[in-house]
């Protein structure tokens, strides 16, 4: 979906039934770069349990933030305000 579609920001759950989000996110990545397509989408990684070490893995998978849940409003508008920067 993310291949047919250009989305700013993308919120991705790692931990989905059929493909976790982790997977999803390193494929869509991969994917970027054999089509050299930029790398503007940002994409957020939700979970409801993250330690630091799993924080920086899904950071070097390709993912530009990290946050646990439950989101608040006031997450949604700390991303919005940081991806405006870095779209």
């Amino acid at each position: 979906m993310m291949q047919k579609n250009d989305y700013l920001i993308t919120f991705m759950d790692i931990n989905m039934p059929i493909k976790n989000g982790d997977i999803a996110t390193f494929e869509f990545r991969q994917w970027q770069q054999e089509h050299k397509k930029n790398n503007s989408n940002y994409i957020v990684a939700l979970s409801a349990t993250i330690g630091d070490d799993q924080k920086n893995n899904l950071l070097r998978q390709g993912f530009n933030q990290v946050l646990q849940k439950p989101v608040t409003k006031q997450n949604i508008d700390d991303i919005l305000k940081i991806s405006e920067y870095k779209i």
